[in-house]
């Protein structure tokens, strides 16, 4: 026997509404993600002409980003720094 079978319409409406949001839930956080990562990947790009290539420990955290407002913040802060151990401590 299928769960359908055990399952009143009611209840499959909710559980395919339940998939769905499940889905679209995680469609935007990985697009949120993406952004995030994007942000950094142009940020290095854009600061190292002035800065140098960030070495390995600087591109781990970095690549551990997620959140697209503290990529924003790490932008705005490697505006005022001189390299690139700068960017994780305070101002």
């Amino acid at each position: 026997m299928s769960p359908r079978e055990f399952l009143c319409p009611t209840e499959i409406r909710a559980i395919r509404k339940g998939r769905a949001e499940g889905r679209a839930e995680g469609r935007a956080e990985g697009r949120a993600e993406g952004r995030a990562e994007g942000t950094v990947q142009a940020m290095v790009l854009i600061y190292s002409s002035r800065l140098g290539r960030p070495d390995e420990a600087v591109l781990s955290r970095l690549a551990a980003v997620k959140d697209v407002r503290e990529a924003d913040g790490l932008v705005h802060r490697a505006e005022t720094i001189q390299s690139w151990s700068e960017l994780f401590t305070a101002p």
